[in-house]
This record gives structure tokens, sequence and C-alpha cells, in this order.
């Protein structure tokens, strides 16, 4: 069955057989938008405008991600393997390429606020000398750029100044020593009176008490003072503040038969372990039964006493003076070998101190036109060599 064809233009009978109505014609501006190529360029703009809707949404997000990952520091250029100094090239990319971004802000025609930089600089800066003070380990490559300006801030770099470790400085009759805890071995024999004199005497006690002053507050200190025992000035090292300085001046003036004193060579020798003498002055008595390696010796001038009291109170430097050997012996026994007191005296140090501990030991020997003056002389010499230390003979009239 056929559909019927609806005439467009029917003629005059009412029959069929007209032509169907022509198309109608475009007008100018379709006839333009079409010569120009007006669909190609609507669909280039609907791309357009998707892609920069996508570039959008990408801004949008990277703005709202979490804060940046930290970079804790950059090598210092020049060194490192060459692994290295790519890494380090690909973090300072990283860094600049998350630096904040700088908003301006437009006010009015010809008014334009730029934000403050002083913090991402200062944060930079922090991060440039922080970088400067690394070593890298030996390599090759060289250092990210040249760069310009002459940084911010003083820095710290290598050789950071002399400081203030492992202590202070102090001079005593010419040897100079460190440490924060300086004791004094000091013979009070009665050779000592006879070979210093009078003046000499005066000499020693001002060089002492100079020392002593010039110590600093955070410096610890002590006297030990000995013949045939010895008197210890405080049962531990003190502070040196001005009362303790005060304190070790009175303490020194009873020896050698100074001030009003009514002892001879110690303290210990004549009130034994009472802790005072009679003028009040305070003291801790040595002994030799004190000491197990040397209980049932005797002798003069017993340093070795002395140094062994000294290791007790953990110093770092000892500066021990005489004008003689010590005559250490046991009772109805010949005098000891000096080499072997030296022994005795280092073995004591390692058992009391440990055999990794520093100790300077200075020694001063006073000298004496005998044949114990010499031979005190050789000890000492041995004695401070034994330690790493330093040596030196004055002549009393030279004090």
């Amino acid at each position: 069955m056929q559909t019927a064809k609806v005439p467009v233009n029917p003629g005059e009978d009412g029959e069929e057989g007209g032509e169907e109505a022509p198309r109608k014609p475009d007008g100018p501006f379709m006839a333009y938008w079409k010569k120009v190529g007006g669909g190609s360029l609507t669909i280039s703009l609907i791309v357009h405008a998707l892609f920069l809707i996508a570039a959008l949404l990408i801004i949008w997000s990277t703005s709202n991600a979490g804060p940046p990952e930290q970079i804790d520091f950059l090598s210092g250029g020049g060194g490192g393997t060459e692994g290295n100094t790519k890494i380090n090239q690909k973090k300072r990319q990283m860094m600049v390429n998350r630096a904040p971004a700088m908003k301006i802000a437009s006010v009015k025609a010809g008014a334009i606020a730029l934000p403050d930089t002083s913090s991402t600089m200062a944060d930079m800066s922090t991060m440039a000398m922080t970088s400067g003070m690394m070593s890298g380990t030996p390599g090759s490559g060289g250092g990210f750029g040249g760069g310009k300006g002459t940084g911010r801030g003083t820095g710290t770099g290598a050789g950071f100044g002399p400081g203030n470790q492992p202590g202070f400085t102090a001079s005593f009759l010419g040897l100079t020593s460190t440490g924060n805890n300086i004791i004094f071995c000091i013979d009070t024999s009665g050779s000592m009176r006879t070979n210093l004199s009078a003046p000499g005497i005066t000499a020693l006690r001002r060089e002492l008490k100079k020392v002593i002053d010039g110590l600093p507050p955070s410096a610890q200190f002590n006297i030990i003072c000995f013949g045939q025992n010895g008197d210890l000035f405080k049962p531990k090292s003190v502070i040196a503040t001005q009362a303790m300085k005060n304190e070790a001046t009175l303490f020194m003036e009873g020896y050698y038969g100074g001030s009003s004193a009514d002892f001879g060579r110690t303290r210990t020798e004549k009130y034994g372990r009472a802790g005072k003498d009679n003028q009040g002055i305070e003291y801790t008595a040595i002994l030799t039964e004190d000491v197990s390696e040397l209980a049932g010796t005797e002798g003069g001038s017993r340093i070795d006493l002395a140094m062994v009291a000294a290791f007790e109170r953990k110093p770092s430097t000892l500066f021990v003076l005489s004008d003689g050997a010590p005559g250490t012996r046991f009772a109805g026994k010949d005098a000891m070998d000096k080499d072997d007191i030296i022994k005795l005296i280092y073995d004591k140090f390692e058992k009391m101190m440990g055999k990794t501990s520093k100790l300077q030991v200075n020694t001063i020997s006073i000298y004496s036109n005998s044949e114990e003056g010499r031979e005190g002389e050789k000890f000492l010499r041995k004695l401070s060599g034994k330690f790493g230390g330093k040596h030196k003979e004055i002549k009393p009239d030279k004090l």
C-alpha cells in the first residue's frame, strides 16, 4: 500500500504534480558566519573552555593540598658525590617550586600593595647558613649555581673560635695548663725553708696567691702541703669563690714558720686528725695508713702520698713543687728506688682515675747546689714526663 504524497505546490485544478518548495535562503549574517568557518571556531572555543576548566580544577586542588614536604637541609655546593649533587639540585628545584605564591592586591588605580617577603627570605637565609655548616664527603660535582649577594647573618662555620673547653688557662711560676680542677702539691718540709730563704718563701706565697686569685668562678681548686705526712686544704676541691680564695691565703700563711703558727712542717705532724690548728685554721690530715700501698712507710718529702691524695679528688692538673725527691722507705729498710716510686704513683693514678683519664702533671724543682737537689730535679723531670706534663727548675732568688 502506498502512502499519498502531499503536494507542495498544488496546480490550479488541485491535482498533484507540482515541484517541492525551494529551501529558504540564509540571511547575510549566517552566510558570513559559514564563510569565515564559524562552525569550526565554535568547536575550538568549546575545547579551549574545557581545558580552562580542567586547569582551574588542578590549581584549586593544588592550593587546597596539605603543607609542602619539609626539606631538612641542602648540602653545600662542591661537596658530596655526583649522586648527591643531583639530589641536592632536585631539592632546590622543589624548594623553588613550592615557594608560597605572592599575591598582588590592587587597591585602586596606580596603587599596588606588595606582600612582606622578609619571612620567606629569612627562612631561605637560615636554610642557606645551615647548608654552609654541613660538610659533604669528598667526591665530584660542583656547587649548585653561582648566586649573588653576600647572604644574611654571620653564621658559625668551621673553626668556631677557641671556646671554653676543656677549661681555663692557669699559670703558676711560668708553667701553664688547662683544666677545671687544679690541685697544688707544695713541699713544706724543713729543707724547703732553708733552700727558699725568707725572700723565696714570700715570693712563693705571692705567686700561689696570684694564680688562685686568677681562677674563674667556674673553676675548682685544692691545696696539699706535705712533709712526712700531709695537710689537705679542703676534703673536696672547692669552687673558686672569693671566700674560698681568702681562706686559701690564710691556710698558706702558717707554713715555713709564717704568721703565728706553732707547727713545723705540717699541721698533721703536730695535731694529727684534729682538723684545726691553734689559730682555728681547718685542714684534713693525710697519713700513710690512709693508702694501702704506702701503709707502714716513712720518710720525708712525701710527693707520692700527696699525689695519691690528689687522685682521690679527680684533678685535671697537678702542680707539684719540691726541692728534692721523696725518701719513701718501709720501716727498717732502705729507701725505695725512685723509678719504683714513680711506677707506684702512676699505677695508683690508673687505678683511681682510669687508664683513659687525662691528667697533666707539671713539676717545679727548687734549685739547691746539693746531691739531694740534683736527685730531686731528676725525679721531678721524670715524673712530669710520665704524665706528659712540663718541668721547670727555679732558683730561689729568681722567684
